[in-house]
């Protein structure tokens, strides 16, 4: 193998594990993690939801993007509107628009990176939503 291929390979593998880390990090970074079950054990559809959202994250990871749209599809569909408050503007909807388009087109990374974005902030909301209730 010569060396100009070799460094190209190098630089390949380096733009990969860079791609993986801000994945790993960008998931790390919601404030949604598996361990938040308990938070909200009355609402059934948080705890299956988030455990879908667990299963999207190890997908878009393995580079399984339409596995990975059909966990997210799965928990939006479950959520339906129940994390709505009605005071907090929610803007979620023009990006499952923009996810939904993008999945027609076969652009199946993109669809999941913004469904994934989208069910984060939805079972956020939720989160903050029964947790306001628990203190009232």
């Amino acid at each position: 193998m010569s060396l100009k291929k070799l460094k190209t390979n190098g630089y390949f593998l380096i733009a990969l594990s860079a791609t993986l880390l801000l994945f790993a990090v960008n998931f790390s970074a919601s404030g949604i993690v598996k361990g938040d079950l308990i938070e909200c054990s009355t609402s059934k559809e948080f705890n299956q939801a988030l455990l879908l959202l667990d299963s999207s994250r190890k997908a878009v990871l393995e580079l399984k993007f339409e596995i990975a749209l059909e966990m997210e599809n799965r928990a939006l569909n479950l959520l339906g509107d129940s994390y709505q408050d009605p005071r907090v503007m929610d803007d979620t909807s023009m990006n499952i628009v923009f996810a939904d388009s993008a999945e027609r087109r076969g652009e199946y990374k993109n669809a999941a990176n913004l469904k994934l974005r989208v069910l984060e902030s939805r079972l956020e909301s939720l989160k903050t939503k029964c947790q306001k209730h628990k203190s009232e």
